[in-house]
């Protein structure tokens, strides 16, 4: 099974998407022979509609966060804030998309989506950033280890942009007790098993022993992808390809699943 992960930052900016940089996306998606896609930042615009009309044409499905009290998802809602969203290939069958949230103090609801999947659970979260909205982020961080705690599923894969970067703050606490719950930080995993590698923006994949390879902006690392220890890994790569639309590098994991 091929994961991708990536922030699109809604495509530029909020106020004025950049349709040059959707459909940079649009086109690296398509490219890559994926399985399920995680994208964080996505919002409803002009722009962001037209991003969803084409991926159906090319074959893919579109689903949102479930609110975990509620019917209600962000599919509707152009006011709703910026929000991830899992496309999930046509290929794929015999999955439900669940929310992970179990009691919930925040209204971060559209920032978490989960699809069940087999034994295996993956976990798509864009986790507020301690610095900017420490309340959203402590009481985020509750839920994943509450999620944690709770779940049934054989296998997890959480996934995506944990806005963790900076030793002493809350958020990175609340990030070692998760990894002291059993996950791993699965590219590290990967660097150790010599199944690491990173696309430059020359678009060259290349092995990589950096175990701490920066995600945004080459500044810091704030994206993750983490997992129980039997998660087979046969591949994975940090692609800074993707700079070149958004402010992030793609995430790209290939697990076994059988």
């Amino acid at each position: 099974m091929k994961i991708l992960s990536l922030n699109i930052n809604n495509f530029g900016v909020y106020e004025a998407p950049n349709r040059y940089k959707a459909e940079g996306i649009l086109h690296y998606i398509s490219d890559k022979s994926l399985d399920i896609v995680i994208l964080q930042e996505f919002r409803k615009s002009d722009v962001g509609n037209l991003f969803l009309e084409e991926l159906d044409k090319r074959g893919w499905v579109v689903k949102y966060p479930k609110h975990p009290f509620k019917k209600d998802t962000c599919e509707k809602d152009y006011k709703v804030q910026s929000h991830v969203i899992a496309l999930i290939s046509k290929e794929l069958k015999d999955y439900e998309i669940v929310n992970p949230i179990i009691n919930s103090k925040s209204q971060m609801w559209p920032r978490w989506i989960g699809i069940d999947i087999s034994n295996l659970q993956i976990v798509g979260v864009h986790i507020p950033s301690w610095n900017q909205r420490p309340t959203d982020s402590e009481y985020y961080w509750e839920d994943m280890l509450s999620y944690f705690d709770s779940t049934i599923a054989n296998k997890v894969i959480i996934i995506g942009d944990m806005n963790v970067y900076e030793k002493g703050t809350n958020s990175k606490k609340k990030f070692y007790e998760l990894i002291d719950k059993g996950l791993e930080d699965l590219w590290r995993k990967s660097v150790i098993n010599n199944k690491a590698f990173i696309i430059n923006e020359d678009s060259i994949e290349r092995k990589c022993d950096d175990k701490d390879k920066l995600t945004y902006k080459n500044i810091t690392r704030i994206d993750y992808a983490l997992g129980v220890s039997d998660i087979t890994i046969s591949k994975m790569i940090i692609d800074d390809s993707t700079l070149k639309f958004t402010d992030h590098s793609a995430l790209l994991l290939y697990i076994d699943n059988k």
